[in-house]
This record gives C-alpha cells, structure tokens and sequence, in this order.
C-alpha cells in the first residue's frame, strides 16, 4: 500500500513515526535497517512517500502501527524550493544512466580458499580460481577465462574448501601461479580497459588484498568495480542481499538453479543477470520485484 503525507511526528526510540491525515493520526513502524538509512532525515514536516504493508501490524507501548516496506521520496518543503533527500526515481534513473553507459564490461568471479573448521590466526584468505568473461557493449563476447590459481601464503588447501568448492587435488594439477594470473589479469585490463562488475564486496576485497599478500604492485589504478548486487538492491529498494542465482530465476521467470561453485559458470550466470536487469529497467513497464 502507497502512503503519502507530511511527518506529524518521529520517535525513533520506539521505532514510529505518524502522519495525521482526515481520520485521525496514522502510526508507521520502521525496521531497523530503514532507521539505519534515513534517520537523519526523518523529522517533523518532511513530506514523505513510501510503501507499507498493511498486513503486517506492530503494537508497541500501545501503539499500533503498520510496518513500512521503503521509502519513495523525502523532502523538506521550503518556500524557495524543495530539498530532496531521497528520490527514488532519481536514483533509478542514475542507476539506468550508469548501466547503459558501460562500454566493455568484464564479469569476474573469483573463489577463494577457506579455513578449517578450527581457527587459525595466520590463515589468509587467497584466489584459488578466477574466471570472467568481458563483453563489449552489445554484450559481444571479446575474452573468457577461467583458471585455478595456486596459493601462495598458506599453501596447504584444506578440505573445507575442497568440500565447499567440490573439487580435488587432480582439479588443481594444472594450477597456474599467482604471478601468472597477475601478469594475465593486468595484460587483459590493459588491453580491453573494462569496468569490472561483481556479485558483493567479497571479490572486490579479495583481489585487492591478493597485491599486497603476494607483494606485487596493485592494479587499483586500473580497475573500477561495480557492485551489481548493490546496484539492484537500491534499484528495487531491497531490505535483504539479494543471491545471484536467485536474481537470474527472477528475473528469468524460472525455478532456481543450482549454483556449482565454478569462477567461470558463476561468471556467466552474473553475465545472464546484467543483461536481464538492464532489459528490465531500460522497459517501459515497471517490474514488480517480489516479496
């Protein structure tokens, strides 16, 4: 259910703020990750518009209030002019922008080694296999490759990761080293000069630490990284992280798919989700996201 109206007023200690409209004054509940979010903005005269769900009822310190799902707009009306602090129509229209602006785009997902189930101090997370593939703007396929690279710091792999990964030490007799994959990785962003678009902040954190842990020179310079699965989940104003193999039976209208744990097929399942996402939001009629 849409809501709009002007805050009569906050109380974020009991995580409610109402609207008095012709019936009386209106209570809104907000989780958390919304009070984390727009707080600051939230006071008494904002205009506000956002979705609640009116099946969901929070009573609280007798107060009775419907849940808020997002937030579509926050202003502050001045006689001069309208501030906005959160348009949401903006927003998606500069997620829409930046996405039909990429020229060559690579898709790399990486897996990495992980630790036993005992804790070590000395454990360092590494690259145990990179794949990608890089597409032009019309989604051309200019290079694909996948490999498994060798660790270098903690080189003994252990059998979580062989378990989680499904593999075994015949899958790694080929392995090539980490200098070998950097010299690779760097000819290729050098080459093609791509925007490198992941699925979360671990691939991004991973290969940016993987310079300093094998002491090469970092590739920061040549490297800008897009978040694909932020980018959605404030396209569509989601709450919760968002799976990508999840995203592709979404958007693809199918059941789920089995995610194998392979750098290469993940990267073409994140290929599949960029150009499904950008058909979507490039489409006249709105998509519902569901719940």
């Amino acid at each position: 259910m849409h809501f709009v109206g002007i805050i009569h007023s906050v109380n974020l200690k009991n995580k409610v703020f109402s609207i008095r409209n012709k019936t009386g004054v209106k209570f809104f509940y907000l989780q958390n990750n919304l009070i984390k979010k727009f707080k600051k903005y939230l006071e008494k005269g904002r205009y506000v518009a956002f979705d609640y769900d009116e099946d969901k009822i929070i009573v609280k310190n007798k107060i009775t209030s419907f849940q808020v799902n997002y937030f579509t707009k926050i202003i502050r009306k001045t006689k001069r002019r309208n501030i906005k602090y959160y348009d949401l129509k903006i927003i998606q229209s500069g997620i829409r922008d930046l996405i039909n602006s990429l020229e060559n785009v690579m898709f790399l997902d990486l897996e990495m080694t992980m630790q036993d189930y005992h804790h070590n101090e000395k454990f360092k997370t590494e690259i145990i296999q990179a794949g990608y593939i890089i597409v032009d703007k019309d989604n051309n396929v200019l290079c694909e490759k996948s490999n498994y690279v060798k660790p270098t710091v903690c080189k003994r792999i252990t059998a979580r990761t062989y378990q989680f990964l499904g593999i075994n030490k015949d899958d790694l007799k080929d392995a090539i080293s980490y200098k070998e994959f950097y010299k690779d990785f760097k000819n290729v962003l050098n080459t093609y000069h791509p925007t490198i678009l992941v699925w979360g902040k671990n691939d991004i954190k991973v290969i940016n630490d993987s310079y300093s842990l094998n002491k090469v020179k970092s590739l920061a310079d040549l490297t800008t990284f897009i978040n694909l699965l932020s980018i959605q989940k404030n396209y569509f104003n989601l709450k919760n992280d968002l799976g990508l193999f999840r995203a592709y039976s979404i958007y693809n209208h199918t059941e789920d798919i089995f995610q194998a744990h392979d750098a290469l097929a993940d990267a073409r399942v994140t290929f599949e989700v960029y150009k499904l996402f950008k058909e979507i939001i490039n489409q006249n009629e709105e998509f519902v996201f569901p719940k």
